[in-house]
């Protein structure tokens, strides 16, 4: 007995087997460029998320840098608030002096 032996298959039997076959072809080159895709969209996906990263880290750097600003802020009008208010003292006693000397002077000059 040999392997090779002749079988009957019906032509429209063998016209659907070669097209399932070329639609599996079809089909494979499909999956194949639908995973390229996936590969490209996946490593688009990974630079957007890197930049979306560093752009969140920015911003709280920034939100870091604006909170320490505005403590300086605070401070300095603290400061200023405590000049002022030293600066009102300072006018009330010059006005007592100037009070005293026109008085003294007033004396001298009566005298």
């Amino acid at each position: 007995m040999t392997s090779d032996s002749i079988v009957c298959i019906p032509k429209h039997i063998v016209i659907k087997v070669i097209q399932d076959l070329e639609k599996g072809d079809m089909n494979e080159k499909q999956v194949e460029i639908l995973n390229e895709n996936l590969i490209i969209k996946d490593n688009y996906i990974s630079k957007q998320d890197s930049v979306i990263k560093t752009q969140t880290e920015k911003v709280k750097s920034f939100e870091s840098s604006v909170m320490a600003q505005n403590d300086v802020n605070d401070v300095n009008l603290k400061t200023i608030e405590n000049l002022n208010l030293t600066i009102k003292k300072q006018n009330k006693k010059i006005k007592g002096w100037k009070i005293i000397v026109v008085a003294l002077l007033v004396g001298i000059a009566i005298k």
